[in-house]
């Protein structure tokens, strides 16, 4: 995200806008994306000062019993806990006494509080991409202290799983099917194979017209053999791809399974907006804050396509 440059509106700040004829300022309000982070996170409210997921372990295979032969035991087993901080984010302005007596046009400095809410909501959006910018990085860990994207998640009862592709692999069919066939053959942490199905790919904006050719072609895509697009016919991504705007990497990609207790962003408190006045100033002040907390619990929601360069 960029540094904030400067906190004070003052005359020299809006010079033109103390001139008369100006016909409209420009440069404020875009077209906005719509709401991309409640595709790659479960959004949920949260009213405490930090929410906690406890990874737990369930009983494994059954053992054969010898006749006449006690029938052995199998424990439930805890992880290590996942809590989910809230952070305030916040912005402000500040608008000097003199700008506002000598605007002409004040009714267009109420876009202020706009711009705000505006900036809050590019905030969440870039924090929630954020964890999969940094999803191979070993600074940003997990409750098993590897990154989101790794092939030595830990299982809770022994051993490690994979939730990414074991050789980095540009977005292709083959590559969709590989990806979600490992994602078929996770298990639980007792050991256990799982239902897990692929829901999505996601995807930065370059790879939008690769990703429909692949998922939306009848045939396979990009061959002369007269076969059909598998991915299509069997509808193993029925919920296709999704663009996010805000990831680094133009090459790099994932699927979202239908696993539970994956990423998750708690809202602690939505857009809000305050405003008054410095008496000893006579500035005006605006602000606006949000705080929430991002991450993730159970990796096997994501299957990476590994680091490309």
């Amino acid at each position: 995200m960029t540094s904030i440059s400067g906190g004070l509106t003052s005359t020299g700040n809006i010079a033109r806008e103390l001139e008369e004829g100006i016909n409209s300022i420009a440069n404020q309000m875009y077209p906005e994306l719509a709401k991309e982070y409640a595709d790659i996170l479960d959004v949920s409210g949260s009213k405490k000062n930090y929410e906690t997921d406890v990874p737990l372990a369930g009983t494994g295979f059954a053992k054969v019993k010898p006749e006449g032969s006690a029938i052995e035991y199998d424990a439930m087993q805890e992880g290590a806990s996942k809590r989910y901080k809230h952070v305030t984010y916040a912005l402000g302005m500040i608008i000097t006494e003199e700008a506002i007596e000598d605007n002409l046009y004040l009714p267009m400095m109420a876009k202020g509080a706009k711009m705000l809410a505006r900036s809050i909501n590019h905030t969440k959006e870039q924090v929630a991409a954020n964890l999969f910018n940094n999803a191979y990085n070993a600074a940003y860990t997990g409750w098993d202290g590897v990154s989101l994207f790794s092939n030595a998640h830990k299982l809770i009862k022994g051993g490690t799983y994979s939730n990414v592709l074991p050789v980095a692999a540009d977005l292709s069919e083959a590559a969709l099917e590989d990806a979600i066939i490992l994602a078929e053959e996770l298990t639980d942490d007792a050991g256990l194979i799982l239902g897990i199905k692929a829901q999505s790919l996601h995807i930065p904006t370059q790879q939008q017209f690769n990703a429909e050719r692949i998922l939306k072609s009848t045939l396979q895509n990009d061959t002369n053999n007269n076969a059909i697009n598998a991915l299509k016919s069997m509808g193993l991504l029925p919920k296709g791809y999704k663009v996010n705007h805000r990831f680094d990497n133009p090459n790099q990609w994932f699927l979202r399974t239908n696993v539970e207790d994956g990423g998750k962003m708690f809202m602690r408190k939505e857009f809000e907006s305050k405003n008054d006045n410095d008496f000893g100033t006579g500035n005006y002040q605006h602000k606006a804050t949000t705080r929430f907390s991002v991450g993730w619990t159970d990796a096997r929601q994501y299957i990476g396509s590994g680091i490309i360069a």
